[in-house]
């Protein structure tokens, strides 16, 4: 018999596995929360889950991609530092899409199924005060993804302050995400292709799921991005391979604080880290470093961080970025251990980071130039620089941020942002397992606190081994296993730590 403090799954989550969950009550709520922002007709997910044919189907797609934390697709780490609006599911939930897809994964009764989320071509934020319409573009994307930057001039007599900017694209399906960026520098070509974005200063993004980019607002608190008189706003836009020929026409809805309003304070946005100096040579993984202020400065001020934007190509593998105080005290803003060119964007921390005067900011990034590299736009791997194009790379770390004020580090984002968000606290962490490929037995490398229980799941998301009181470097034996792909999954104290393996 098991003891209790053997047991894998905490009680909450085996209350679940205990009530044998249904579809219709227990995982439609599930996907309409985390999933079907995407994987809806028309999303920019490859097939929808609105319904229960369409979750059955791909019942062990869903349970395998959830369990490893790659979807939803939430790069950054939040074992380092906090966000508001993370796109993580709970162990509650995981364990939930587990049972369900174990036991056959059953409807329920269809009259419980709740409300399926109603997805139109409509805005987030109603009233806008100015729209920019970018014009109808036909895609060119036909074996690369086509970017293209569209620039629009504005004509405000006066500056204004930014309160929200909601990016609503024209054909969902195949925009993959778009940047907007206010430009100074005079007037540019109307449409640029192979676009990477351009000098001016990066105000707002959009990716499938996202929220609109708004700025805190509430109450005493008015923050908000200056619009220069006269400046144009050029929007970079990503459209997928494959979709050439499909026709887009995405709309920039803006939302101003009243002309003379007081008090507003500027929130700026700079890649304020950033290494142009990158020569990666075939078969190398080589890191850089960033630094600011240069040479070895500190900051003067004191300054209230209120996002973070890191940004590579298809090289990037790992960036991290974060700040040391005068009392040698390490603020951390970002870690993304696998980048992900295809999801990139704006974190907002869930509490505003204070960076005190007299620190110093830091970034890191490796890059992947070697075949291994799924992603390496060149085969055999070829000498890369920096440089705009998709296929050159970029080390660059955007913030947005202003002059701190006493007070702001116990500003909660997601209260002044005005966007509902539950806060899971469930990690995704690596577990390390050795030999991989392996023959007969697998072993534990991570060091637990206490015995643990371990379960290994086949490529249909199914458990086919479960077992009992292991400890961190025990051996488990996997001979009886079928040659093929496996997970192997643990959870510790609310985190899941679990690893793709394969069995000779």
């Amino acid at each position: 018999m098991k003891k209790i403090t053997l047991i894998l799954f905490t009680l909450s989550s085996f209350s679940v596995f205990s009530q044998n969950p249904n579809y219709a009550e227990d995982v439609a709520e599930i996907l309409y929360q985390n999933c079907t922002s995407c994987h809806h007709n028309g999303g920019i997910a490859p097939f929808p889950l609105m319904n229960y044919s369409e979750a059955n189907s791909w019942g062990p797609q869903i349970v395998l991609e959830t369990i490893t934390g790659d979807m939803p697709p939430w790069p950054v780490d939040s074992t380092y530092q906090r966000y508001s609006h993370e796109r993580i599911l709970s162990l509650a939930d995981i364990t939930t899409l587990i049972d369900w897809n174990n036991d056959g994964r059953p409807q329920g009764d269809p009259n419980l199924t709740p409300t399926a989320p109603t997805y139109v071509a409509g805005a987030t934020l109603p009233n806008p005060d100015h729209t920019i319409a970018l014009p109808q573009y036909s895609s060119n994307a036909t074996i690369e993804d086509d970017y293209v930057c569209f620039s629009v001039q504005t004509s405000f007599a006066t500056d204004r302050f930014i309160k929200a900017i909601e990016v609503l694209p024209g054909n969902p399906a195949i925009v993959h995400h778009a940047l907007v960026f206010i430009d100074t520098s005079g007037i540019g070509a109307p449409i640029t292709t192979d676009c990477m974005g351009v000098d001016g200063k990066l105000v707002a993004g959009y990716t499938p799921g996202s929220t609109p980019a708004i700025f805190p607002n509430g109450g005493n608190v008015k923050m908000g991005v200056r619009l220069p008189a006269g400046a144009n706003i050029v929007v970079q836009m990503h459209y997928p391979e494959g979709s050439a020929g499909m026709i887009d026409s995405t709309k920039v809805n803006f939302f101003f604080y009243p002309t003379g309003t007081t008090g507003v304070r500027e929130v700026y946005t700079d890649p304020i880290l950033s290494n142009w100096n990158l020569w990666i040579p075939p078969n190398t993984t080589p890191t850089f470093n960033a630094s600011y202020p240069p040479n070895n400065g500190v900051l003067p001020y004191d300054f209230s961080i209120l996002s973070v934007f890191p940004h590579m190509h298809l090289l990037g593998e790992e960036i991290t970025s974060y700040a040391v105080s005068p009392t040698n005290d390490t603020i951390p803003f970002e870690r993304i251990k696998h980048w992900d060119f295809e999801w990139q964007g704006f974190y907002n921390f869930r509490n505003i980071l204070k960076v005190p005067a007299g620190s110093r900011m830091y970034g890191t990034a490796k890059f992947n130039n070697t075949s291994g590299n799924p992603h390496n736009p060149n085969n055999p791997p070829a000498l890369v620089t920096a440089g705009e194009s998709t296929t050159d790379e970029m080390f660059l770390i955007y913030f947005q941020y202003l002059l701190y004020q006493q007070g702001d580090e116990s500003l909660n984002i997601d209260s002044l942002l005005n966007v509902g968000t539950s806060i899971n606290e469930t990690q995704f962490l690596a577990l390390e397992i050795y030999p991989n490929p392996s023959n007969d037995y697998i072993s534990i490398q991570n060091n637990f606190e206490r015995e643990f229980d371990i379960s290994i799941l086949d490529i249909q998301g199914k458990i086919v081994k479960k077992e009992s009181g292991i400890k961190s470097t025990q051996m488990v034996s996997i001979a009886t296993l079928k040659a093929g792909k496996y997970i192997c999954y643990i959870t510790s104290k609310g985190n899941i730590y679990s690893s793709k393996f394969i069995k000779n």
